[in-house]
């Protein structure tokens, strides 16, 4: 009797160190791979929920806040909205629930909820005065120079609305306007209902022009047309060329010198003339 006792005694021990084995695998050696998997709700919902900071133009327009939720939030206390709708969209990015984020909801998100080692520190700070320690991030882009971009893309004599617009302070490298159309409005993927988000999702997905990809560095493009800067002012620095000298002449294909393979304007369009006139075309 005292045999089979203690032969019990051995195996109930054993399941206890089994389970504490476990328990310590899920709860310390894993915790990171589950804490990040997918599947996770309570991680997305957590973070949806999480208090965040607003997202500004240099010029105090609001590109992105956290409201409360109201009735309509469901077991939401806080929406993400976008009062410029499609204007910044590709800048902000969006933050939802299905889909996580995107844009400066991912690239500062550690800024935004305040995360951030700096933020930690002051949070300890009995003499802050602040109760909230989340941070809002500012962009150069001013909401004037952005309508500006899109009016001008929009308005582009050939008809091509769709492309991409960067303007930068040559003085220190400062976005000024930052537009790609067709864009698309981070409202409409941002809500607290995950089956709305996935059915805007889906039709943004299928539209003509792919709007939730920024053209400006999600895109891959010969580089031909940029390098046309570059020998443009080498020949004024030279002074090979001014702005009214020399003409061109008005062609279609230009054959380089000892090779006999032409290079073709864009959808073989005939062009010439000063430099103004073909950097403004895009002459080849």
């Amino acid at each position: 009797m005292n045999r089979q006792i203690r032969r019990l005694g051995i195996f109930m021990l054993v399941l206890y160190l089994a389970v504490f084995a476990k328990l310590n695998q899920v709860q310390v050696f894993e915790s990171t791979k589950y804490e990040t998997d997918p599947l996770n709700s309570r991680r997305a919902q957590r973070e949806y929920d999480r208090e965040r900071g607003k997202i500004l133009s240099v010029d105090g327009t609001v590109l992105a806040e956290s409201l409360p939720a109201g009735k309509e939030g469901g077991q939401f206390r806080r929406k993400r909205v976008y009062p410029q709708g499609d204007l910044f969209g590709q800048i902000t990015g969006y933050l939802s629930f299905r889909f996580g984020t995107s844009g400066m909801e991912r690239s500062y998100n550690d800024e935004l909820t305040g995360q951030t080692f700096r933020q930690q520190a002051e949070g300890f700070n009995p003499f802050s005065i602040s109760q909230s320690q989340v941070g809002d991030v500012y962009v150069s882009v001013t909401r004037e120079a952005q309508q500006t971009a899109r009016q001008a893309l929009a308005s582009n004599p050939s008809g091509r609305v769709e492309g991409s617009v960067v303007a930068l302070d040559p003085r220190n490298g400062e976005i000024l306007a930052f537009w790609s159309n067709p864009s698309y409005d981070p409202n409409l993927i941002s809500g607290a209902e995950p089956s709305q988000e996935e059915r805007n999702a889906a039709l943004l997905n299928l539209a003509p022009g792919k709007p939730l990809l920024a053209k400006q560095y999600q895109e891959l493009y010969p580089p031909g047309s940029t390098f046309k800067v570059v020998t443009a002012s080498t020949g004024l620095d030279t002074g090979r060329v001014t702005n009214d000298q020399p003409v061109y002449p008005v062609r279609t294909s230009y054959t380089p010198p000892q090779t006999r393979n032409p290079i073709s304007n864009f959808g073989g369009s005939a062009c010439g003339g000063t430099l103004p006139g073909i950097l403004e075309v895009s002459c080849n």
